[in-house]
């Protein structure tokens, strides 16, 4: 507060808190209050005081000014005249009553709640406020846009009922009766068709809020377009799984540590296992033990590591059963946004057969190939070898007038050259009779018969060298279409080359069953001398042979007469020594 003269305005007393902004009495007694605490120069246009003091009446008003401190402040003022003992004015006092506060707090409702009504007028939703009985009172220009009626059309004329499809209306009144309710929780947030002005269905979600008035405010969001883009998903999402589900390749994906974690029903059709059998377990698992500890598997992981992808390499695996099967992989790894590896997806096919198929094709192109050239060699050869043989005949004519020392000589050397025609001539005719296209009136052969004819063939050798026959053949084992001579020559030169391999004794032995795959197995093994491993690859191939007088086409024949009847011949070394053939034949 402060008192000031009515004739000059100038401060004749301030108290203690106008000091405290001002400065001491001292300093401003004396001064024109325009001059003490409005710092200027001359009187304001509107004065106040002079006001109050003119009219004799109390005079109200709002003034800014800055403080000592520099701080803008606002201040209600109160002018009251003053009057002597002859009743007239002759002071004002000046009351002030600092409201800057106040006017911050009534600008910031002001400007929140033009913000609040810029939100609810332009918010990306449709946004309505409604009673307790679901009147209309307020709503935005989005839910004018969603219903297709102007809000003079909607505010305190609708109803929201009016825009709930009948099959929701049920649910959502009761929803509204519940939450009127003590104890009753019905849901917030929940979605229902709406209805435009052209009775066009739209799928929404709205959440609903209950003011302390029992008023509810809806925001409405429209989800048609989500709900079709989720289902589009879905049924993508749905097909792809199906593809998966029941391929017949096996698709198979792993996590970091390369362990399964996904395994389709071709995965199951191929290698016997459960999902339950395999989830978990490493990948390679599936792979031989051999294939496992290859370089060539390394060597593909490095690769994969590198490139995160890797086409149709092959790899050598094992099912259930124990049948081992040749796999062609496609892998790729699945990355993150950041490039890190967060698992694989691998293709697996069996191309066993299809491999097999191959080789035959290409071994029936090589008969082709050795037909025609043997056809060729034969003409050329026979002639010259006819000549020497006549010559030869001549020259032992010739030879019978020399001195008994002599003729024997001659005659020795004349029958190595005579050994070495035949020979000769009898590999001649092995590739000619190896060469020559097999005709195959296949017909129902049963095995079991022709094994057994085959081994009374062969006793007298077997008990000549010691060796032990031994037999394994299945009740009812099922008929093969083939050929029988074609049956009896693979088992005697299988047998036979058995035999040459336990000079010292032995064991042979024949089994033979069916599997589950419409199939006939049989496995003839010994306990000879085996093959060395890295002729291994090598014994089916044409003029290869271990023995020291051997032709080299035993194996081979014996291969391309298996494969002719649709057949598949295997080969290892066994390991306690010896070998073992596997041939497979289909059955119906």
């Amino acid at each position: 507060m402060w008192l000031l003269d009515k004739e000059t305005m100038q401060v004749l007393w301030v108290n203690e808190v106008m000091e405290e902004i001002y400065g001491p009495l001292e300093k401003i007694q004396g001064k024109h209050c325009y001059e003490a605490f409005r710092k200027r120069s001359k009187a304001c246009e509107e004065c106040l005081p002079q006001k109050a003091s003119e009219t004799g009446n109390i005079v109200t008003g709002y003034i800014s000014r800055i403080t000592r401190g520099g701080i803008h402040r606002h201040y209600q003022v109160i002018e009251t005249p003053m009057v002597d003992e002859s009743q007239k004015t002759n002071r004002v006092l000046e009351i002030v009553l600092d409201v800057t506060e106040k006017i911050r707090m009534e600008q910031t409702i002001q400007n929140s709640e033009r913000e609040h009504r810029a939100l609810f007028e332009h918010a990306g939703i449709a946004v309505s406020v409604s009673d307790q009985d679901g009147k209309l009172l307020k709503v935005n220009q989005a839910f004018e846009n969603l219903s297709g009626y102007p809000r003079s059309k909607i505010e305190d004329k609708m109803n929201q009922s009016e825009f709930i499809h009948p099959r929701d209306l049920h649910r959502i009144t009761r929803y509204s009766k519940d939450r009127a309710r003590k104890g009753k929780n019905p849901p917030t947030s929940y979605d229902f068709t709406f209805l435009d002005r052209k009775k066009n269905e739209r799928l929404v979600q709205i959440v609903v809020s209950t003011m302390p008035n029992g008023n509810q405010i809806c925001s409405i969001t429209d989800i048609t377009e989500q709900k079709k883009l989720e289902k589009e998903i879905r049924d993508k999402e749905q097909l792809l799984n199906n593809i998966l589900r029941h391929s017949v390749e096996a698709i198979i994906a792993t996590d970091p540590k390369d362990q399964i974690r996904s395994w389709n029903h071709g995965a199951k059709l191929m290698f016997g296992y459960s999902q339950q059998e395999v989830l978990g377990r490493k990948l390679r698992f599936l792979f031989t033990p051999e294939f496992r500890r290859s370089k060539k598997l390394s060597a593909i992981n490095k690769e994969f590591h590198k490139k995160s992808f890797i086409k149709a390499f092959e790899a050598h695996g094992k099912t259930k059963d124990g049948k081992h099967i040749l796999l062609e992989i496609t892998r790729t790894a699945l990355l993150d946004e950041n490039g890190k590896e967060q698992g694989s997806s691998a293709i697996l096919r069996d191309v066993t057969e299809l491999r097999r198929l191959e080789r035959q094709n290409v071994d029936q192109e090589k008969m082709v190939a050795l037909g025609e050239m043997a056809a060729s060699l034969a003409h050329e050869i026979k002639n010259p070898l006819n000549s020497m043989v006549i010559n030869l005949e001549v020259l032992k004519n010739h030879f019978n007038l020399a001195s008994s020392a002599k003729k024997e000589t001659y005659y020795r050397y004349i029958g190595i050259i005579e050994s070495e025609v035949k020979r000769l001539d009898k590999v001649m005719r092995g590739v000619l009779d190896f060469s020559k296209p097999m005709k195959t009136p296949f017909a129902q052969v049963d095995l079991e018969k022709s094994i057994r004819q085959v081994l009374t063939l062969v006793s007298p050798e077997a008990k000549k060298n010691k060796i032990t026959i031994k037999t394994k053949i299945s009740e009812n084992l099922p008929r093969v279409d083939g050929v029988e001579d074609y049956m009896k020559q693979i088992l005697l030169n299988l047998t036979l080359n058995s035999f040459q391999a336990m000079s010292n004794g032995g064991v042979f032995s024949i089994e033979c069953m069916s599997n589950n795959d419409h199939q006939v197995q049989m496995h003839i093994k010994d306990t000879g001398c085996g093959i060395p491993r890295k002729n291994v690859n090598r014994i089916f191939d044409l003029y290869f042979s271990t023995k020291e007088k051997g032709s080299g086409l035993g194996l081979p024949l014996v291969k391309r007469l298996v494969t002719v009847q649709g057949g598949s011949i295997e080969f290892s070394n066994r390991p306690k020594g010896g070998t073992q053939f596997t041939l497979t034949f289909p059955h119906t």
